[in-house]
């Protein structure tokens, strides 16, 4: 492990509170599950669209009724979930294409030079900063620790996974992988899991940062795993979905066929199913207990999306420009909208709206159609 290097943050005098339905990091949940405690059924109504400066290719988050995203102007910004607003606007040092974590009075996003920027939730101020060496793709998380603090832990294209205290900003450590690390680490029962591009998964404890376990998925990971309490899984380059008993060490299963088409998505996972889209155009949803079919879904380009299960229906967007809403029990397409951009990040579900952004830097919000 190295000490790490510099982070940049921002805080506000008041705390913003956070609502019961909140969707506070990429894919909803610290564990990076993409499962939605809140059930929206399809049809959706749009109720706004809104466009961010120069575009975005970050995923919204929301907590305490506000939106925060990134974007290619580097301008993390903050919406009203109500009407799309902008309550405010903050200057980061270069774009910003990780979506942010919400993390009490802060929020955290990694840019494109290396820096961890973290804002207050209030009004965009500064808090604290702190540089890697390379860029920040994917989203932060967080990881808490006892007597109630907590640890910001992100992966950087300088090869390694940063953890940060969230109060102060200074580094607590870091692990050395030997490749980038594009997507985001899950955080579960004192794990934090994250793939890299040297073709492992990296089961680390927490609270030390010490190496668990290193787990040769035999191709790189750009995307993020997702995980529960035994049982990490994520797509990989090399077109294969691995599934790993990331506590002892193990590979349980690996889904693959002919075709050897990436996959640059997120999984969702459920108790009995992983979902998954993949650059071929189809999006698979595969029993969670050995990696078979359950079914799958064509879209008309490649699914880099990532899925979020909300009730009965899985939602995801694809580069087709569609989001996508599939029946959870036989992927049969029950709605769709067309964005006219391609869509590759992940949806935000709180308090009774679905927010996703699509390429050409458009924001919009859904509900149930009356």
């Amino acid at each position: 492990m190295k000490a790490a290097g510099a982070i940049l943050v921002i805080a506000s005098a008041a705390a913003v509170g956070a609502v019961a339905a909140d969707w506070p990091v990429f894919r909803g949940d610290p564990a990076l599950t993409g499962v939605s405690a809140e059930e929206l059924r399809p049809p959706l109504r749009r109720a706004w669209s809104v466009r961010v400066p120069r575009g975005t290719r970050s995923s919204p988050v929301i907590a305490g009724g506000r939106i925060f995203i990134g974007t290619d102007s580097n301008l993390l910004v903050a919406l009203d979930l109500k009407d799309g607003r902008t309550l405010w606007a903050h200057a980061a040092p270069d774009s910003i294409e990780a979506p942010p974590l919400a993390a009490g009075e802060l929020v955290i996003a990694g840019c494109t030079d290396g820096t961890l920027v973290a804002v207050k939730a209030g009004d965009g101020s500064r808090a604290w900063s702190y540089a890697a060496e390379d860029k920040i793709l994917g989203s932060a998380n967080l990881v808490p620790l006892a007597g109630g603090r907590s640890l910001v832990v992100a992966g950087s294209y300088d090869n390694r996974i940063h953890a940060v205290d969230l109060s102060t900003g200074k580094a607590a450590w870091t692990v050395e992988a030997e490749g980038y690390i594009n997507g985001s680490p899950a955080v579960a029962a004192g794990f934090i899991v994250a793939g890299s591009c040297d073709n492992h998964l990296y089961a680390i404890e927490g609270a030390s940062g010490r190496v668990h376990r290193r787990i040769d998925a035999e191709s790189q990971i750009a995307a993020s795993p997702a995980l529960s309490t035994n049982f990490a899984v994520a797509g990989t380059y090399g077109g294969e979905v691995i599934a790993a008993d990331h506590a002892a060490g193990r590979i349980l299963w690996r889904f693959a066929d002919t075709n050897g088409a990436a996959f640059f998505s997120s999984p969702a996972l459920t108790t009995d199913r992983v979902l998954i889209g993949r650059r071929d155009g189809r999006f698979y949803a595969l029993r969670r207990a050995d990696g078979t079919v359950a079914w799958s879904f064509r879209a008309k380009d490649n699914v880099d999306g990532s899925p979020v299960v909300s009730g009965s229906h899985v939602y995801v967007g694809s580069d087709d420009g569609r989001l996508h809403a599939l029946s959870l029990a036989d992927g049969r397409e029950v709605w769709h909208y067309e964005a006219g951009a391609a869509i590759a990040g992940s949806p935000a579900i709180a308090c009774g709206r679905l927010v996703i952004a699509d390429a050409d830097g458009w924001v919009h919000a859904f509900e149930p159609a009356k």
